[in-house]
């Protein structure tokens, strides 16, 4: 049975646990290949491109909203 979504007031997103995001890769001393950084450039492109293909908007795209397991 779904409920009513009148009834809800929040929303929750769980995620797994991430090692770091991406500011914190960012501000570290680790160096980043040219492959790294096309990779996430691509991963970050298609996770976009994915949430406006659903017609929805992030309000908050920031360099710690992207979550890495390296």
């Amino acid at each position: 049975m779904i409920p009513e979504t009148k009834n809800f007031n929040s929303i929750y997103v769980v995620y797994d646990l991430m090692e770091s995001d991406l500011g914190d890769i960012i501000k570290s001393e680790q160096k980043l290949d040219d492959s790294h950084i096309k990779y996430l450039m691509h991963q970050i492109l298609r996770a976009v491109k994915h949430i406006h293909d659903c017609n929805i908007i992030h309000r908050d795209l920031v360099s710690s909203s992207f979550l890495l397991n390296f």
